[in-house]
């Protein structure tokens, strides 16, 4: 495999910024300095890679902390297998045999730069290296199908495997669920128009809200709202109920397509790569959401404790008073996740313009490991109060 430069159709590099020089045992040459540049696509990083893997094994970019892994990887990629390519990660297993610079490029060294070069702005803004994942996924021209590679071939690890998994499943399904004149029902003109983005709603926590293939048809996938271990709050499950994708809350998106059964109104949704038809009754507009903690702790004269989670939870709906009203419908929780617990309830009113309110409360808590395994000793941490709308949101009211 040759460690001549890879060419990659419609990548428009940015010019490096400054060079530096770098003397290697056997060797002294200029290299340009990898600098991070917002906006750059793979492609731009992979055409930077390609010329700078032909460099010496002390070469030097700008990411000091990762000067040493990086440069490994780009001679071990550029030496190729008649070089004997160490082992990285079990990476490697997996390269070898690819017949080109491009291919093994992709396969070793692709990931490792575009977290590099994200996670150095990320850094230099002071943010938070969790974030890594999503801001590289968002940054992905190919990621379809560089995740079907991954899937398919078994290589990555667990994790990644699994949100390569999700992320498919969500792309959108190309075949309409079923014809206009097939389905069961009449079409209505009112509804979420195309495009509306839509969250579960007032689905109690141990049910799920069912997406059919038409209005009272087959389920294709079921929705769950998850609160506590991840930023993905909407589980998408398949109808074997094992998980198909994990989502933001507010990942349902209309189609503009809505019909009515008589008794019961459906709107047909995209979500997690299915899409199909859902009971309206179940679905509304996420609107404005307010922190309420400090009315909390002004009618409770401090910060509320309790035993138990539920406790807590009644403890601050008395303290809301007269700001929430409706009927309650605990959708998330209580759930617990390295010492903090969490429960969300929706209060359901149906009107014209107004679904209800989500109240979300967060709290310091312990888990009873000895016993009951309940959460206990729970200290408010935070209270928020969303609005949810019928028909949709202007950014001040419900419509």
């Amino acid at each position: 495999m040759s460690a001549s430069a890879v060419t990659v159709p419609g990548a428009e590099m940015p010019e490096p910024e400054a060079t530096t020089a770098s003397t290697s045992t056997t060797t002294e040459t200029t290299v340009a300095a990898v600098e991070p540049v917002e906006g750059w696509t793979p492609q731009q990083a992979l055409a930077v890679l390609s010329d700078v893997c032909a460099q010496p094994l002390d070469g030097r970019g700008s990411f000091e902390d990762w000067t040493p892994k990086f440069w490994l990887l780009c001679n071990a990629v550029a030496v190729g297998p008649s070089g004997g390519v160490p082992d990285m990660w079990g990476f490697n297993a997996e390269c070898e045999d690819l017949p080109d610079l491009e291919s093994a490029l992709r396969c070793v060294v692709y990931d490792l730069v575009n977290y590099m070069i994200i996670d150095y702005q990320i850094l230099e803004s002071g943010g938070d290296l969790s974030e890594t994942w999503w801001l590289w996924k968002a940054a992905q021209a190919d990621l379809a199908e560089r995740c079907e590679l991954l899937v398919s071939g078994g290589w990555g690890d667990d994790e990644d495997r699994e949100r390569c998994a999700g992320y498919l499943a969500s792309l959108p399904v190309l075949e309409p669920a079923a014809t206009a004149d097939a389905l069961a029902g009449d079409a209505i003109s009112f509804g979420p128009a195309a495009g509306d983005r839509l969250v579960v709603a007032a689905v109690e926590s141990d049910d799920v809200l069912n997406v059919r293939d038409e209005p009272m048809g087959a389920i294709v996938a079921m929705l769950e709202i998850i609160r506590g271990e991840t930023d993905e709050r909407l589980w998408v499950r398949r109808p074997d109920s094992s998980v198909a994708a994990y989502l933001e809350d507010d990942a349902v998106v209309a189609t503009g397509r809505a019909r009515s059964l008589g008794r019961s109104t459906w709107y047909e949704v995209t979500v997690g790569g299915y899409t199909g038809w859902a009971s309206a009754a179940y679905l509304a507009y996420p609107a404005a959401i307010k922190d309420v903690t400090d009315e909390v702790t002004q009618a409770t004269d401090g910060i509320p404790q309790a035993a138990t989670m539920d406790e807590l939870a009644r403890t601050v709906i008395e303290a809301l008073g007269p700001r929430i009203s409706g009927e309650p419908v605990t959708v998330s929780g209580p759930g617990w996740f390295e010492g903090l617990a969490d429960v969300e309830v929706d209060f359901v009113v149906r009107g014209s313009r107004h679904f209800g309110q989500r109240l979300y409360i967060a709290a310091g808590a312990d888990i009873d490991w000895d016993g009951t395994h309940e959460i206990i000793d729970a200290t408010l941490r935070s209270v928020s109060l969303q609005t949810l709308c019928t028909r949709g949101w202007n950014g001040r009211r419900c419509l």
